[in-house]
């Protein structure tokens, strides 16, 4: 098992190894659109009879409570199905889902999930674990909120963005992660002032370089290492 399956990151950036598989290649059968950077996939207050399974790029859960303050709620990636409660409630999404960045998904029509579903016992057992995983991560993130500093949290958001293909390899060995500061920020739910500190630092440690449009990742290894010793 490689460190990226031991490590059990708060960011749901792709889909953790399972022995539930079944359904994400069915998902992969279904119908492919695109999704530009900031476009919704589907806002919260709409019914939906599709689910969507993130084929590339990284999706957030936004929330709009009745003082009209938005909430960020999660942020997720390849692997991950989005539209589970207003999917199977059959209620209004309590939540947006907006193509954080650009975002390619596979979405299979309620028809086409319960013939699935009917056919395979083993798929429903699936989509239960998948829903437990959700709910796992949500209660992650609330805890970490309040536990961990906005540097840890930027370590481990850093860290998971490696194990996608949001990064691109450079021809020195580095990756580049090309999300601006204020999106750091955003996704780690902490102000631009402490993830510019975070990142401060964690260039001061010879982990990361800042570049024009992200940031550059020197180290990988010393990231992970100092993620886990945060965590021990």
């Amino acid at each position: 098992m490689s460190n990226s399956q031991e490590r059990r990151s708060n960011f749901r950036l792709y889909g953790e190894p399972s022995k539930w598989n079944g359904w994400q290649k069915f998902f992969l059968q279904g119908v492919r659109e695109v999704y530009p950077k900031g476009a919704p996939i589907l806002e919260q207050g709409e019914h939906t009879d599709r689910l969507y399974y993130v084929v590339n790029g990284i999706v957030e859960y936004t929330h709009i409570n009745g003082n009209g303050v938005e909430t960020l709620v999660d942020a997720v990636g390849f692997g991950n199905v989005v539209g589970l409660q207003p999917f199977f409630k059959n209620t209004p999404a309590l939540c947006s889902f907006v193509a954080f960045t650009d975002v390619v998904t596979a979405s299979l029509d309620r028809e086409q999930v319960y013939a699935c579903i009917d056919g395979d016992s083993l798929l429903a057992i699936e989509i239960i674990d998948e829903l437990c995983r959700v709910i796992e991560c949500l209660v992650g993130h609330n805890v970490t909120k309040n536990t961990t500093s906005a540097k840890a949290r930027a370590i481990d958001f850093i860290c998971a963005l490696c194990e996608t293909d949001m990064c691109e390899k450079l021809e020195s060995g580095q990756i580049f992660i090309g999300l601006s500061q204020d999106e750091f920020a955003r996704v780690t739910k902490a102000t631009r002032v402490t993830i510019a500190k975070a990142l401060r630092e964690l260039r001061a440690e010879n982990l990361i370089e800042t570049a024009y449009g992200g940031i550059i990742i020197k180290d990988c290894d010393g990231l992970r290492k100092c993620m886990d010793t945060k965590k021990s």
